[in-house]
């Protein structure tokens, strides 16, 4: 339960920083990452998204990021 309520804290504050364009693309980009569409992010989906937009970088290199 406290990670949900730090999120909210988290949610509200980066609302207070961006536009609404600014917020829409984070949830588009946010969306498109998150295939299971359960509103997380798995290491998985991450680690797909990272390899597929950055196919520079190495795959000990994405795991580190991840």
């Amino acid at each position: 339960m406290e990670e949900i309520k730090q999120m909210a804290v988290i949610q509200k504050e980066v609302e207070k920083e961006m536009t609404k364009e600014e917020l829409d693309a984070l949830n588009d980009r946010f969306d498109a990452i998150d295939k299971n569409g359960d509103g997380r992010l798995t290491a998985n989906e991450l680690y797909r998204s990272l390899a597929r937009e950055a196919p520079e970088k190495t795959e000990d290199e994405i795991n580190e990021m991840v």
